[in-house]
C-alpha cells in the first residue's frame, strides 16, 4: 500500500470517499478542504475506501478552523472515527426490531 508522504490534498487523494447514499467526494468538498475554507463539521459520516486496496469503512468526520487570538486562520482541526462496526449493529438491530414486529402481528 502506498503511504502518504505529501500534503493533506495528497493523501486525500489516496483515497475513494462517497456519501452514505453513494455520491463520490471529491477532494475539494472533504472535511479538510471545508474545514481550511473555515468551515466546520461534526458528525458527518462518509464511506471511505484506499484506492490501493483494503475494505470499505465509515467515517464519522468532525472537523473546523484554528483562528490565533486575532481571528487570523492558522489551519484546521480534522478527527475521523471509524464507526463501521456500530452502523452495522445498528443495521442488525432494526432489522431484528422488524422482524420480531413481524411476528407480533403474525400472533395477533
Amino acid at each position: 500500500k502506498q503511504a502518504c508522504t505529501g500534503t493533506v490534498a495528497d493523501c486525500e487523494r489516496l483515497l475513494d470517499v462517497e456519501t452514505m447514499a453513494g455520491r463520490p467526494v471529491p477532494v475539494e468538498e472533504r472535511a479538510s478542504a471545508r474545514a481550511l475554507r473555515g468551515e466546520t463539521g461534526s458528525g458527518v459520516e462518509l464511506r471511505v475506501r484506499r484506492r490501493d486496496g483494503g475494505p470499505p469503512w465509515i467515517g464519522s468526520f468532525s472537523f473546523g478552523p484554528v483562528h490565533d487570538a486575532a481571528g487570523q486562520r492558522l489551519g484546521a482541526v480534522l478527527t475521523v472515527r471509524d464507526v463501521t462496526a456500530r452502523r452495522q449493529l445498528e443495521q442488525e438491530l432494526q432489522a431484528s426490531h422488524a422482524e420480531l414486529a413481524g411476528l407480533m402481528t403474525a400472533q395477533v
